[in-house]
């Protein structure tokens, strides 16, 4: 369990990062069209708009300091009675136009003064009818939330008002954090209200698979909480057990943590953690994974612990997942036999283990299909030595914030290489990272419009990164449940998003087993490979590969002797005369590798210098899907800057 690697020397602020959250409304602009006036008329107008605009401007000034500074200013709709000219005489027709005018201007003023105030109100109202604190409310429409989303408006009235044990199921990126924690808020609101609880008391445990997705929960939390005195921890492995106890030592009210760090400090003892009697609301996100057997053990004695208490009964309890309810097909005879089941002995599992009152409410918002309609999926069939050049082939042609997934972390070293190497600037999220460089690493994808992260099934659950473009399948998932939950870091919050699976002969099976369990009919579309790039990309993949190769060549001689000199000055003996010949003999084999690496680096410098072109002579596999067309009207199209997006909608 990856979330036990303790790093003393983290100093762990890096877990207060404030969230970077995107604008989600728009502005709205008034437009209005001027209708002329006759010839005779124009310096009449100007002398009468003159006068308004001075009379107006002197009403102005004299309200101006009965006026709060954050108020906006709103112009009367009555306007001052106006002279007639003395000299000319206007048509029936020009004053109608005149009063139109006048009129469209003052309704105009008026909308634009009272639009902001009746939206924020509307807004208010929604979030009020489903019994949400003012305080709460307030700082949801701070940060742009106007509305609730599916699965918070059935979550929270039946959450907050009958305060019910609610299971819940939806689709990543659909809003299940704040489903919870909005609630809990809520009610430890009214608790400190009602003097049956106080500031300091450990109320609320949410706990979490990973590291980062606790840190990302905290931060969903911060924003609702703003305007209370209410503090949350995050407590996680990667930080030292030093500074966690510091930070219990603030007294929050709220903690986020994995189970084996929380474990670890329940066995030690912490002051704030080990009364479980006052703890009154417990969630767990991404249940599904948390309790399957023999993943978690920390969590099941957690949950013990919990379930022993007299206050259980009273303990209102949240689990959410998206793929809580998603069936794996195995073969159609058992399927035939337990399908009835399935679902029922789950949610009898969930139930027990988390100790939920016998009637919880389930709340399933989940499709037929497990994905989010926003979501684009495709896939690419290729040969498994010609993966990476598949790779590299959609990073230059399609730009855009883009995570990648592997199954194993050697893979992810692999490919770090030979994209570093390539100019690609990849960055990584594994398991054996330290838990600062993770956060590191996530904060500088997130912050790059064209990021590329390599990551393992670390990054496939909860986290929420701004404005992902493509996930890549650069390895097909071991399971549905991971397939749902890697596309889902893309088409998040009602927005476009491409998944792409690269698929070889030797993961095909795999491959079947998602798409019989997600119940499609059909195949996922292929995605349209230019032919007329492959055979340059190939060429610079192939350098890219050997470079790396030979670089990892000689670390590991390098490795080797440094080990064989240390251990003969620990032991304090001298090398055999066999061991030194070999030496000698690796290390000038070492210096013919090194230089032969750098006349690589330096051919395939030349090439990355050049822009691709296009070429007829190719040595890629055809049997799979390709593009053809004319290169000139390739050429055009990608000079537009065309899509993955677009490439699929224009291809079908």
């Amino acid at each position: 369990m990856f979330d036990h690697d303790d790093d003393d020397n983290d100093d762990g602020d890096d877990l207060d990062m404030a969230p970077n959250f995107e604008k989600m409304r728009g502005m709205g602009f008034i437009c209005w069209r001027e209708i002329p006036a006759t010839n005779g008329e124009d310096q009449e107008d100007k002398k009468l708009s003159k006068k308004k605009t001075k009379l107006k401007n002197t009403k102005d000034k004299r309200k101006l300091d009965e006026i709060e500074p954050e108020q906006e200013i709103e112009t009367p709709v009555k306007k001052a009675k106006k002279k007639k000219p003395k000299k000319k005489t206007r048509s029936n027709q020009t004053r109608a136009t005149s009063t139109l005018q006048t009129a469209d201007e003052n309704k105009n003023e008026e909308v634009d003064t009272t639009s902001n105030a009746d939206s924020f109100d509307i807004d208010k109202k929604v979030w009020s009818d489903l019994h949400v604190s003012d305080d709460i409310i307030r700082s949801l429409l701070e940060q742009n939330f106007s509305e609730p989303t599916p699965i918070q408006r059935l979550t929270l009235p039946i959450a907050i008002r009958d305060h019910q044990d609610i299971i819940g199921a939806a689709e990543t990126g659909s809003g299940k954090t704040l489903a919870f924690a909005i609630p809990i808020l809520t009610h430890m609101s009214t608790l400190l209200e009602n003097n049956e609880m106080s500031y300091g008391q450990f109320t609320s445990l949410i706990l979490t698979p990973t590291r980062e997705l606790a840190v990302q929960i905290k931060s969903h939390i911060q924003i609702a909480c703003r305007y209370t005195k209410f503090k949350t921890a995050v407590i996680v492995g990667g930080m030292s057990t030093q500074k966690q106890e510091r930070l219990l030592a603030q007294k929050p009210e709220i903690v986020v943590a994995t189970p084996g760090r929380f474990w670890e400090l329940l066995q030690e003892n912490n002051e704030h953690t080990m009364d479980m009697s006052k703890l009154r609301f417990l969630a767990i996100d991404e249940t599904d994974r948390m309790i399957e057997k023999g993943h978690f053990e920390e969590l099941e004695k957690i949950l013990k612990l919990i379930n022993s208490d007299d206050s259980n009964q009273s303990r209102q309890k949240f689990i959410f997942s998206a793929t809580l309810m998603l069936q794996s097909s195995d073969d159609k005879q058992k399927k035939k036999t337990k399908k009835k089941n399935d679902n029922q002995d789950k949610l009898a599992t969930l139930i027990s283990a988390v100790g939920m009152n016998a009637k919880p409410k389930i709340i399933d918002l989940t499709k037929k299909f497990g994905t989010v309609e926003t979501l684009t999926e495709a896939r690419v069939n290729c040969p498994l030595e010609e993966k990476d050049i598949y790779l590299y082939y959609f990073l230059s042609l399609y730009p855009g914030r883009t995570l990648l997934f592997t199954n194993s972390i050697d893979c992810i070293k692999r490919l770090q290489s030979i994209l570093t190497l390539l100019k690609r600037n990849p960055l990584s999220l594994h398991a054996q990272m330290e838990q600062k460089q993770r956060l590191n690493n996530l904060e500088r994808f997130s912050s790059s419009e064209n990021g590329l992260l390599i990551a393992t099934d670390v990054a496939a659950r909860g986290l929420d990164i701004p404005n992902i473009k493509h996930i890549i399948h650069y390895q097909v998932p071991r399971s549905t449940e991971l397939y749902i939950h890697r596309s889902g870091r893309t088409a998040r919050a009602d927005r476009q998003g491409l998944s792409i699976m690269f698929i070889c002969p030797e993961e095909v099976f795999l491959y079947r087993k998602i798409i019989k369990t997600l119940n499609r009919d059909e195949d996922l579309q292929a995605f349209p490979i230019d032919i007329t790039y492959l055979a340059n990309l190939k060429q610079r993949v192939r350098l890219a590969s050997e470079i790396s190769r030979l670089h990892h060549q000689v670390a590991k001689v390098t490795h080797e002797a440094s080990w064989y000199h240390k251990a003969a000055k620990e032991l304090d003996i001298e090398l055999d005369d066999n061991i030194e010949d070999i030496e000698k003999a690796r290390s000038a084999n070492t210096k013919e590798v090194q230089k032969k690496e750098m006349q690589l680096r330096n051919e395939l410098d030349l090439l990355l210098k050049q822009p691709l072109k296009y070429t007829s002579s190719l040595n890629v596999s055809r049997s799979y899907p390709l593009l053809f067309g004319d290169p000139d009207q390739l050429a055009s199209r990608r000079k537009n800057d065309t899509t993955a997006l677009d490439e699929l909608k224009h291809r079908s």
